[in-house]
């Protein structure tokens, strides 16, 4: 286990999604609608038979995602 120290400079650092407000949540939400469309590509190459194809669309699926709660966070800080 992280000694008490370093588990509370991380909780510090990366918060809780819990405690977004609106306009964070609506960041994170259209990040995620993004990524929707991602695996909706992911799922036709697996279809086509492409795997590569839908590895790809599922990382930048991911990437978006973390994308989304990287500015989610920073919207907070400028409200």
């Amino acid at each position: 286990m992280l000694d008490d120290d370093v588990a509370t400079d991380v909780l510090e650092f990366f918060p809780s999604p819990l405690t977004f407000d609106r306009l964070q949540w609506a960041t994170f939400g259209l990040h995620c609608l993004v990524a929707s469309l991602f695996i909706a590509g992911a799922v036709g190459f697996v279809r086509q038979g492409e795997p590569t194809g839908a590895v790809l669309q599922s990382l930048l699926a991911l990437m978006f995602v973390g994308l989304g709660l990287v500015v989610a966070r920073i919207v907070g800080r400028r409200t």
